[in-house]
């Protein structure tokens, strides 16, 4: 079973996320919070596997947000659930400790498997974030990446689809998203000193 909490500032945005989650038999709601200043120093309420956090909580500095949730809860993954895809700011989120994001947009279906994907270090990159790694983080990265990551981080910032990408290093769709969540990871800690 897949324990997530919902952080969101905005009532209605939570209410649909945790009815798309709500609806899978394998992951189960720990908790739903509503930001405010006061949240913040309750981080230790968290008791989930999976953080998911909306990109645009009012009055918050989200980078200082991902790493504090970091900070009380080092093992959870951190997902940032964005309404529209902003490369700097999911590029900043990743270097902070987020696992990956999601897109409010995105189909019920679609949203629930990226979550599943996230909870066990999976990721999904997008060509603009793929190209600020491959521009900013891949220098830093140059000697921590195999061969195959290099190769997933290069083929997606070239515009490469998923599909393209694994049949032409003769992966799985989960493999691809396995070597984009070390990829995040790996930025995280170089990042972070950690």
């Amino acid at each position: 079973m897949i324990t997530v909490s919902l952080i969101d500032g905005d009532k209605e945005l939570n209410s649909i996320t945790y009815s798309f989650l709500n609806n899978a038999p394998d992951i189960e709601i720990t908790g739903r919070y509503y930001f405010d200043r006061v949240f913040v120093n309750s981080l230790s309420q968290l008791r989930s596997q999976l953080v998911i956090i909306d990109m645009t909580l009012p009055c918050l500095d989200i980078l200082s947000f991902i790493s504090a949730v970091k900070k009380s809860k080092p093992d959870a993954r951190i997902c940032i659930n964005v309404a529209w895809e902003q490369p700097d700011l999911i590029y900043k989120c990743i270097c902070a400790g987020a696992s990956g994001y999601v897109s409010k947009s995105d189909a019920e279906n679609y949203f629930v498997e990226r979550i599943r994907e996230s909870s066990i270090g999976n990721a999904y990159m997008s060509i603009h974030v793929a190209r600020l790694i491959k521009h900013s983080g891949a220098k830093l990265l140059k000697d921590k990446l195999s061969e195959t990551q290099l190769m997933v981080l290069t083929m997606t910032a070239n515009g490469f689809g998923s599909r393209e990408i694994g049949k032409a290093l003769n992966k799985s769709q989960t493999d691809l998203s396995g070597d984009i969540g070390v990829i995040y990871d790996l930025l995280y800690q170089e990042y972070s000193g950690n």
